[in-house]
């Protein structure tokens, strides 16, 4: 198997991953959106920013929620 026909499995389960984080941020499923931002970015350099992206916002919703308490 070629090495950049691995390469692109990884980037194409990244994108997934990014994917489902959004849509679980989009849900308020803080937890499960994180854990999916992580994953997409330990899978593909290049998805990093948006994944840390999604995270930023997960803890910045959190911290918004913690202070309406």
């Amino acid at each position: 198997m070629l090495a950049s026909a691995g390469m692109g499995l990884a980037a194409d389960r990244a994108r997934l991953h990014l994917g489902r984080a959004v849509a679980f941020l989009d849900q308020g499923m803080l937890r499960e959106s994180l854990t999916e931002a992580n994953s997409a970015a330990y899978l593909d350099r290049a998805i990093r920013p948006e994944a840390l992206l999604v995270a930023r916002m997960c803890v910045l919703r959190e911290l918004v929620a913690g202070a309406g308490s």
